[in-house]
């Protein structure tokens, strides 16, 4: 990804290889070094990013576990 796409953009990409089926994206937080991106709309050098950052996509509230 390019340091200048926003961090939605990023989020949706990885849905969409994750769970091809429709799923909503803000059931999903994206972080970045343990921290929620709460702007999405900024690109990924605004959020801190550096090359070879890892980004974390995770459900956003916990899920009970059976």
């Amino acid at each position: 990804m390019s340091p200048t796409q926003t961090a939605r953009e990023l989020k949706l990409r990885a849905l969409d290889a994750l769970y091809p089926v429709d799923e909503r994206a803000d059931e999903f937080v994206l972080k970045l070094r343990g921290w929620e991106v709460l702007n999405e709309n900024a690109t990924l050098a605004d959020c801190g990013a550096r090359d070879g950052s890892i980004f974390l996509l995770t459900h956003r509230r916990r899920r009970a576990v059976r």
